[in-house]
């Protein structure tokens, strides 16, 4: 989403928890790294199943970088990133 004061990137979560994410800005580049594990044991079974999730996004030039902001918000990990 562009908006007149903010670039904003939402990403599913589809379950994840945040304290399984990895959130780092290096270069200019903003990187997420998720690893989702889930384990499930019931009567049908034992039920085991691994995700992993990297993106990286160029940080625009009209970005001020040290007031990029991530949170969850529902079932999404919302990136704001302020412009000039």
């Amino acid at each position: 989403e562009n908006t007149k004061k903010a670039y904003i990137y939402r990403i599913r979560l589809n379950g994840a928890d945040t304290k399984n994410i990895n959130f780092t800005i290096k270069n200019h580049i903003l990187s997420i790294q998720m690893d989702i594990k889930t384990t499930r044991n019931d009567k049908n079974g034992y039920f085991e199943s691994s995700r992993f999730f990297y993106q990286e996004y160029s940080i625009p030039k009209n970005v001020q970088e040290s007031k990029i902001s991530h949170k969850k918000i529902g079932n999404y990990y919302v990136i704001t990133m302020p412009k000039k």
